[in-house]
Parts: C-alpha cells; sequence; structure tokens
C-alpha cells in the first residue's frame, strides 16, 4: 500500500532538516515523499535540493508563494497513494509513524480517515503553555475509542471537546477526498477548519489510532502564534463565512439522509455550535489587537444578522442553550447603528429591537438553565449535596445558585486531590472524593472537560443509593455562567 506524504514549505530553514529526516528514517519502502516549495526566500529551497540529489524518489516542486491551503492542494495533484498524510515543515514524526499507520490501514482496509495523536513540543515561553487543551485535543486516548465509526457518529461523539481540526493528524484515503472534492481553501490562514470538518462528515469509515505519532511544534513565528494582523483577521472571517455557508447549505444533511444514519438533529446543533464558537474565537482573538476596528464591526454586523437568520423564525423557547449562548454573546458587541444596518438589508423586519430580542433571550437562557436544574435536582434545599469540581464552573455555579436564594442547606465540595478537611473553596470546607459522607443524598458533577473522569470516580466512591448528576451530559458546550 503506497503512501504519499505532502510537505507544504515556507521558509522553515531552521526546522526542515528535523521535518524531513523524520520521514526519510521510516522504515518502509511503501512511501512517496512530495515537497511543495510555496515560494520560500530563506535557505529552505538550497536544502530541499539537497535532498532531492540524496534522495532522487522525492518529488519536489516550486510555486510562487500561495499559502499552505494551495501548497497541500498542489501536492495532492501529484500524490499517487492510495493514502495521504500532511506534514508540516517545522513539525516532524516520530519514527514508527507510518508502520503504525500502514500497520492500522492493512487490518482495516477501505478505511476513509485514520486519526492518530500528537505532542506537542513549546519552543519558548512566548507560545506559551496549553496543558488542558493538548490534553484533550491532542492525547486522547483516554475519551475516544480505538474503534471503526461512521464519521458522522465520530464527529457527534468527539466535538468539541476532543475533535481537532488539524489535518497533519489523519491519514486520508486519497479517492474518498477526490470523490467528495474535499480540499483546503486556497490563499488564506486557518484552512484546515472547513476541510476537516467536511472530510469527517462525508467519510464512511474512521478509526482512531490512541498513539502520539506527530510532533507538534509551537514556535513564536508559526501561523498559530503569529502576529494577529490584518491578513489573520481576514482570513479568519472569511474561514467562518465557508463554514457558514457549508452549514447552511444543508449539503451534509442530505448525504446521511441517503446513508441512513442518524443524528441528523444533533449533528445539524453541532454544526452550528462549530460557526458559533469560530464567531466567539474570533472577537477573542481581535480583543488581543486594537487595530482595524472597522473590519471587526463590519464583520460583526455580517454575523449578527448570518446568527439571526440561522435561528430562522422558530420561538425562543424551542432553541438550545448554545444558540441563545451565541446570540448573547454577540449581542455584548451590538454597535448602536448595528440594528439599522440589518433592517436597511431586510435581515430583520422594521419592527425589530434589540433590545428587546437581547432582553428576550437572555430571560429564555435563564428559563432554561433553571429549568434544567431543577429537572436534575441541584439545588434541592433538604438534600445533603457534594459539588464535584474546584473551578470556574462551580464557581458560577455557586453564584448563580446564591442569586436565587436556592443553595443546598447542607453543601460541601469535593476534589480529586485535596485532603479533606484542610482547606475551603469559596468558604464552603473541600472533602476528598475518597471520603464521601455516608448520608450524602447527590452529587452533581460541575466540569465540563473532566466531565466524564469524575463521574467515573463519582460512581467508584460513592455509595449505591448516591444520585449523581452531570451538569454538562449531552451539552454542546458549558453553560455560560455570565449570562445568568
Amino acid at each position: 500500500m503506497l503512501l504519499s506524504v505532502i510537505i507544504p514549505v515556507y521558509n522553515v530553514e531552521k526546522y526542515l532538516r528535523d521535518c524531513l529526516e523524520s520521514v526519510i528514517r521510516q522504515k518502509t519502502d511503501d512511501l512517496e515523499l512530495i515537497i511543495i516549495n510555496d515560494g520560500s526566500t530563506d535557505r529552505s529551497e538550497a536544502i530541499c535540493l539537497e535532498y532531492t540529489k540524496l534522495y532522487p524518489d522525492i518529488i519536489y516542486k516550486k510555486q510562487e508563494n500561495a499559502g499552505l491551503g494551495d501548497a497541500r492542494n498542489a501536492g495532492l495533484a501529484h500524490a499517487k497513494g492510495e493514502y495521504v498524510i500532511f506534514l508540516d515543515s517545522d513539525d516532524y514524526w516520530r519514527d514508527d509513524l507510518l508502520g503504525c499507520v500502514l500497520s492500522c490501514l492493512q487490518k482495516n482496509p477501505g478505511l476513509d480517515i485514520l486519526y492518530f495523536d500528537s505532542d506537542v513540543i513549546y519552543e519558548d515561553e512566548q507560545t506559551g503553555d496549553h496543558d488542558s487543551y493538548d490534553s484533550r485535543m491532542y492525547h486522547r486516548e483516554a475519551s475516544v475509542k480505538n474503534r471503526i465509526y461512521k464519521g458522522v457518529e465520530f464527529f457527534v461523539q468527539t466535538y468539541p471537546l476532543h475533535f481537532n481540526v488539524q489535518a497533519c493528524m489523519a491519514a486520508f484515503r486519497k479517492a474518498f477526498l477526490e470523490e467528495y472534492y474535499i480540499v483546503f481553501p486556497e490563499g488564506i490562514f486557518f484552512e484546515d477548519h472547513l476541510f476537516s470538518v467536511k472530510a469527517v462528515l462525508y467519510a464512511d469509515t474512521v478509526r482512531y489510532l490512541p498513539q502520539r505519532l506527530y510532533l507538534r511544534r509551537y514556535h513564536a513565528n508559526s501561523i498559530t502564534t503569529g502576529a494577529i494582523d490584518e491578513k489573520r483577521i481576514r482570513d479568519y472571517i472569511q474561514v467562518i463565512r465557508l463554514m457558514a455557508e457549508f452549514v447552511d447549505s444543508g449539503e451534509i444533511l442530505e448525504s446521511i439522509k441517503k446513508k441512513n444514519l442518524s443524528y441528523e438533529a444533533l449533528l445539524l446543533r453541532k454544526m452550528r455550535d462549530k460557526v458559533f464558537s469560530l464567531v466567539q474565537t474570533f472577537f477573542e482573538m481581535c480583543s488581543l489587537s486594537a487595530e482595524n476596528p472597522h473590519i471587526i464591526c463590519s464583520f460583526q454586523k455580517e454575523m449578527f444578522g448570518k446568527l439571526y437568520q440561522m435561528m430562522g423564525k422558530r420561538r425562543m423557547t424551542d432553541m438550545q442553550l448554545e444558540e441563545l449562548e451565541a446570540c448573547l454573546f454577540l449581542g455584548s458587541y451590538f454597535e448602536d447603528d448595528t440594528e439599522q444596518h440589518l433592517k436597511d438589508r431586510g435581515i430583520v423586519s422594521k419592527e425589530f429591537s434589540f433590545r428587546t430580542f437581547f432582553c428576550d433571550c437572555k430571560r429564555a437562557y435563564q428559563e432554561k438553565a433553571d429549568c434544567k436544574f431543577k429537572k436534575m435536582g441541584i439545588f434541592a434545599h433538604d438534600k445533603k449535596t457534594g459539588i464535584y469540581g474546584l473551578g470556574n464552573h462551580t464557581k458560577g455555579l455557586l453564584k448563580a445558585a446564591k442569586q436565587r436564594g436556592k443553595l443546598p442547606a447542607d453543601l460541601f465540595l469535593l476534589d480529586s486531590h485535596a485532603a479533606s478537611g484542610e482547606w475551603e473553596f469559596e468558604g464552603l470546607s473541600v472533602i476528598n472524593i475518597r471520603d464521601i459522607p455516608a448520608d450524602t443524598d447527590q452529587i452533581i458533577i460541575s466540569s465540563f472537560l473532566y466531565d466524564q473522569e469524575l463521574y467515573e470516580n463519582a460512581v467508584k466512591y460513592a455509595r449505591e443509593h448516591v444520585k449523581i448528576n452531570r451538569i454538562y451530559q449531552n451539552e454542546v458546550r458549558e453553560l455560560c455562567w455570565r449570562f445568568l
């Protein structure tokens, strides 16, 4: 089975040798190495030519600088392998990557996508450290099963906590990509988002290999950590537009209907949520830069209109919490002239009032959250209650409960590591999960990221009569406490 490895190269002389050597060291003959020089102006070209002389089988192409998406697509056009793997030229592989991937593909013939994991290398302090994010996005072995999934099923079960859009952490069947014309948007940063979402949703069969085979390098000049300039702002806007258009088109819903797959309602929620989360990340990213406010304000108007249209004419009581949260979040950026802008373009009616709309959203959000809490019995006054988790979620939960005067009379906190009785959090005593009092009535799992882990611990150490409530079970995203 031939594997085509596609490496786009642009001004990475510092890292290129490590990258190329990591591929050449792989102990397999089933390899086609394709290097696309995307108009490098440093010594990258000289290094590429050096390796093509040492290894004549390397396919080397040079083009004018057009961006990572264009370079990857050029590599796809030259690839002859049954499967393709992308490798960024400032990253590298573990020595056994191709052996592990080939072995899995041979045991599972016809897979559309094979996912694997990565370790992250922080080159300097400027690139920071994101342990919680990296553990759930790059180290997924504890959360994602090693089995064959339908692509839609894999997305529904892994998004948002464990679905990584990095195209380099997967092997793709080339004929599958060609069948659905899945390529990278060209000329823009952040091109992985649309490619990866489309690929997983169209895939018939995918598998996750719980091995950290890829080595992702964070450095100050990478696409991920580079300065937020007008180019990045405009590109991120374009990615959001493309993703929103894909969701709006409904083409993937038609595809899964033809394949007799379920998940239609939940899938649509998660696809919309992906758009909402991109918008939220965009505004958080822009908050780091005071430049280009006209671009940001213009896009804000566009996205509020898009969000309003995505809601359709449904009643707010029929909307999901994440949809209402998106309205409230975007509303916090609402400019004075946005309402008139939307009316002039016929996106909202002449009678539309943003103030009324925002108040109705907030009221609906609060009512839905309160209803959720009530059904779960979270604030039952006569129950001895332990809240498991000592993070921002618990702070928000306690604040929301105090505002409503609904704190249980006998309340304590649980933690996996703290020694019982030695310290407090938010004025409440903390007990180790192994020391749950015998007369405890219920435990509330108050964590989005570690929900499953804390739930398993609670089941392990609590007595059979204890009711365990999971605030975030089956939620697309966590409750946004600031709107309660």
